[in-house]
């Protein structure tokens, strides 16, 4: 493996060569090596025309399958499972790559950094094996979001031209507008696995489907793709949407987390956490001032012990974006009379906003 392969030769002959030379290695009794090019240094690169370039000749490393045989493995499955990937024109993450192989790589790293070793060292880009970065949320179609302010609309995302990163803030805006291209029979189609996503705009989903919005969150949406997906699904856009996962139990999950959200912030207590609740029911100022034994603070701390879990505020946007703001606040306020100041006493006006 070297950077001498021809800029012509494709991903799967380099490959091939790869392998063929590691068995003449093998056969004639010597140490089995690949050489990689690996990432340029700082003193490999200058500015021209105001962009990093590289000045020096690249550097080639050896891979010692004797000095460094788990480095060597990896390198070799990596290989295989691009390989595979060019073969069968199927695309694959970064991400899918290392939780398949999870005991062999480690880490994320590990597989990122080898995949663009690979890249290099075969002088082709890294879209050339198949492989593409992991990615939170990306939208692709006839759609444009937009927000308005004193200088009129600002584009902040369209995905007419290919795959968008979904944007993580002003989702929740008032000033937002949404605006889907006119078609016949629009539609949104929520895909589980990035890699899908990206396979079906590679083999011209929008060509044969104009007015589809594909949408993916990577597994369990983030907070931003949800958000998205409601104000594509509900009035007054209340386009039709459709989930792609996976014929298992974790793609029925994420199709529930889609349609009804997830309280993924109900977490179990750890050792340290009860602790910290023991503590703090033993805290001098209960001792001092007994009647906030009957005020909801030590009640909700014994509340936490017995249930064994503990939520956070960010479980609410499961329900809605704005379920904070429009039902919780709302609900807790009117029932605490907050509105009314003048009817409490000057230490009532201090208390306790709890689940």
């Amino acid at each position: 493996m070297n950077q001498e392969v021809p800029e012509n030769r494709n991903v799967l002959e380099a490959i091939e060569a790869v392998f063929l030379r590691i068995v003449l290695q093998a056969t004639e009794g010597n140490d089995v090596t690949l050489k990689i090019t690996p990432k340029p240094r700082w003193q490999d690169v200058g500015i021209y025309r105001g962009q990093l370039k590289q000045v020096s000749p690249s550097r080639t490393t050896l891979v010692s399958f004797r000095q460094s045989p788990m480095k060597f493995a990896q390198y070799c499955l990596l290989m295989t499972e691009i390989y595979k990937s060019v073969t069968e024109e199927k695309i694959r993450t970064k991400r899918d790559l290392y939780y398949q192989f999870p005991t062999t790589f480690k880490s994320q790293p590990v597989v990122d950094k080898i995949v663009e070793d690979i890249a290099r060292t075969f002088n082709v880009k890294r879209s050339a094996l198949k492989v593409v970065a992991t990615t939170k949320g990306m939208f692709a179609g006839p759609l444009d979001i937009q927000t308005d302010s004193g200088n009129g609309s600002r584009k902040i995302a369209s995905a007419q031209d290919g795959a968008t990163l979904i944007p993580t803030k002003g989702l929740t805006s008032a000033s937002l507008r949404i605006l889907v291209v006119p078609f016949d029979n629009p539609f949104v189609l929520v895909v589980e696995k990035d890699a899908t996503f990206f396979q079906l705009l590679e083999r011209k989903f929008h060509a044969k489907y104009p007015q589809g919005i594909l949408v993916t969150g990577v597994g369990h949406a983030d907070f931003a793709t949800r958000a998205l997906l409601h104000l594509l699904t509900s009035p007054p856009i209340s386009l039709p949407g459709f989930v792609l996962v996976d014929a298992d139990p974790h793609g029925f999950e994420i199709m529930a987390v889609y349609k009804y959200g997830a309280l993924r912030s109900r977490i179990p207590l750890t050792p340290a956490d009860e602790r910290k609740i023991k503590a703090l029911l033993t805290r001098v100022y209960l001792a001092e001032k007994p009647e906030w034994k009957r005020e909801p603070f030590p009640k909700e701390l014994e509340t936490l012990l017995a249930g064994g879990f503990k939520t956070e505020l960010q479980a609410m946007d499961a329900f809605h974006p704005r379920y904070l703001l429009d039902n919780y606040l709302q609900d807790k306020l009117e029932k605490m009379s907050i509105f009314a100041a003048d009817a409490r006493t000057e230490e009532d006006q201090s208390t306790w906003l709890h689940c």
